[in-house]
């Protein structure tokens, strides 16, 4: 299970999670496409059914530090990126090429915490091709599409014994904003009692502790990204 919180970031901020990238952060660009019976879009969907083209490459300070003399400061210099002032991908061979179909049953609290059951698995051009011709005879087609680009990289808690995936994000040019997901092992995800309840709550509060005292933020956003898009207010 994955237990996943998001907020807007600011440039400054930015600057301050510059000092978490490293050899194993990833610049990624991920196109997804979610789909629905007959394409008619859900107003809070609880199971997603989405295709992600994703191209990405490891070691991105390779691809952000030729960008440095120009902007003259990494935060900017990322921030630019993300809004696609930059292309790191153009005219270069260094992006991987992959496709991905997930299935995943979503559910977000109040508080905008996101707790998402997910299964995925990668799709060569021929299981793609096969994919979409039976969603099509079942009348499923897309009903929202977005673009998203992205650094990965990973993070702790004060006393680096619980590491956390996070994402500095854009989509559809919209953000930054930083995300940051725990995925945990339950016994049982259809009922958090005891010991599955306590995995939930601390990931929850390790995740809250890091945007809180590494970033000053307690207040998340909780919408999907299809409202974020939509101008939809957040609750």
């Amino acid at each position: 299970m994955e237990i996943e919180m998001k907020a807007k970031v600011d440039s400054e901020q930015v600057s301050k999670l510059m000092k978490f990238f490293n050899k194993e952060t990833e610049y990624l660009e991920k196109s997804d496409e979610y789909f629905s019976f007959g394409g008619i879009a859900p107003k809070k969907p609880k199971n997603i059914i989405r295709i992600r083209k994703e191209k990405s490459a490891a070691n991105a300070p390779i691809l952000v530090f030729p960008f440095l003399k120009i902007f003259g400061s990494s935060s900017i210099t990322v921030g630019n990126i993300l809004a696609g002032d930059i292309r790191p991908f153009e005219n270069t061979e260094l992006a991987q090429n992959r496709t991905w179909l997930t299935v995943k049953a979503k559910n977000t609290s109040p508080d905008g915490i996101e707790t998402n059951e997910e299964t995925e698995g990668q799709l060569s051009v021929d299981a793609e091709d096969t994919f979409r011709k039976s969603m099509s005879i079942a009348n499923f087609k897309p009903y929202f599409t977005k673009f998203k680009r992205s650094f990965s990289f990973y993070v702790k808690n004060k006393a680096e014994d619980f590491e956390m995936h996070a994402e500095l994000v854009s989509v559809n040019g919209i953000g930054p904003y930083l995300e940051i997901e725990s995925t945990i092992e339950l016994g049982n995800e259809d009922l958090l009692v005891g010991e599955d309840l306590l995995k939930v709550n601390t990931a929850r509060d390790q995740i809250k502790w890091f945007f809180k005292h590494e970033l000053g933020i307690t207040e998340f956003d909780g919408r999907s990204w299809a409202d974020i898009i939509e101008g939809e207010p957040s609750k």
